[in-house]
């Protein structure tokens, strides 16, 4: 665990990265596709779309067997037993980030969600920013784990260091 040695702080994304949901996002994309058809729906709308998308996505993690990354998992387990602070920062809805904490029963010092930074969401630093802010912890104590292209670019706005959760060298940290 040398790579966290001299970390106070471990930010976890969640989507892709703690909990493999990709796969729950496209099933109910198309179940949203399939009720506006349904409906006869003349209407395409992205905003019903995306919509009725959330609906059931939020039915799909609540009634899912949701699948772990389970390198990520470990990680996170093995510094749950630690004194450093975990936080989550994702950009997923947090009633949809809630559902997936419950279910797992994961336990963060610290949530940050997509609706609280509508207009600020990765690729800006401002979640993990907002993280070191809270806690008091400087940026070069501080390391995010995180599997997309966006939250990588966030790491490195804010100046922190990040792991991505996709490298095989992730999947090794154990």
């Amino acid at each position: 665990m040398s790579l966290f040695e001299d970390k106070e702080l471990v930010i976890f994304d969640l989507d892709g990265t703690l909990v493999k949901t990709q796969f729950l996002h496209e099933k109910a994309y198309s179940l949203a596709k399939d009720w506006i058809w349904q409906q006869n729906s003349k209407n395409s709308d992205k905003d019903l779309l995306y919509k009725m998308k959330c609906r059931f996505y939020l039915d799909l993690l609540t009634s899912s067997e949701l699948e772990l990354n389970l390198p990520v998992y470990n990680l996170y387990q093995l510094l749950k037993s630690t004194n450093k602070k975990l936080a989550l920062a994702t950009s997923t809805l947090e009633v949809n980030a809630y559902a997936i904490i419950e279910k797992l029963g994961l336990d963060f010092d610290l949530v940050l969600t997509g609706d609280q930074f509508k207009n600020n969401n990765k690729p800006a630093p401002d979640m993990f920013l907002k993280a070191c802010e809270h806690f008091k912890i400087g940026i070069y104590n501080t390391i995010v784990i995180e599997d997309s292209e966006n939250g990588f670019m966030a790491a490195k706005a804010a100046n922190i260091s990040y792991i991505d959760a996709n490298n095989l060298e992730c999947q090794n940290l154990l």
